[in-house]
């Protein structure tokens, strides 16, 4: 793996829009399973490129035409770059958590000892430091 590819794993917004311009398209952004890309010619009444990941098998479409309403009808008009835009809606990824579960200020609230947003072992996507410091 590429060090672009790393920087947009960790929510680089610049390494994502260039991986997005050289056509990487990274992991799955659900399992981290490999993703294929496959540009599909009207067939079964879809065109367009598909992204899905090889192991859990979630898919992105993004079309390569829209319908629009012109002055005799609704007519399909090409959408420019649709690759790309399916590629840039695949990598965008937001950065990791800054802190564990365990380490957060909503942890002790509720019936348990575990955070009220997760588990003491997980990312908790709360997070609030405990005794209300900052974050980074």
């Amino acid at each position: 793996m590429e060090d672009i590819e790393r920087r947009a794993l960790l929510g680089d917004k610049q390494a994502q829009e260039e991986c997005t311009r050289q056509g990487i398209v990274l992991p799955c952004p659900f399992c981290g399973g490999p993703a294929a890309l496959k540009t599909q010619k009207v067939q079964y009444g879809l065109s367009g490129t598909i992204i899905s990941c090889k192991k859990c098998m979630v898919q992105l479409y993004s079309p390569d035409q829209r319908a629009v309403s012109t002055s005799i009808g609704v007519r399909n008009r090409p959408i420019e770059k649709h690759k790309e835009i399916g590629i840039g809606r695949w990598n965008t990824r937001p950065a990791p958590p800054i802190g564990r579960c365990g380490e957060c200020a909503e942890r002790n609230k509720g019936d348990s000892d575990i955070c009220f947003y997760g588990s003491d072992n997980d990312f908790c996507s709360g997070f609030k430091p405990e005794g209300g410091g900052k974050c980074g």
